[in-house]
């Protein structure tokens, strides 16, 4: 006997769209969001290399509780 796939559904599926929703987003926000990330990345880039290079295990650094908030060392709150 051959194998023949299902069809798909003839009538296509609902998905849930929220109506009346409108976003917006502010120029001071994509800045402060820009370099929130781009501190976050060196912070986490510098972590990285100290944990190489000290010899450490990434996976006891990285879950001990003050491994966030090395990492979000110098981060401006919006």
């Amino acid at each position: 006997m051959r194998y023949t796939p299902p069809r798909p559904p003839t009538k296509p599926l609902k998905i849930l769209q929220p109506q009346g929703l409108t976003f917006q987003i502010s120029r001071e926000w994509m800045i402060a969001s820009a370099d929130k990330n781009n501190t976050l990345g060196v912070n986490y880039h510098l972590l990285n290399t100290f944990i190489s290079k000290l010899g450490l295990s990434p996976t006891l650094t990285k879950s001990h509780p003050n491994y966030q908030s090395l990492r979000a060392y110098g981060v401006i709150a919006a």
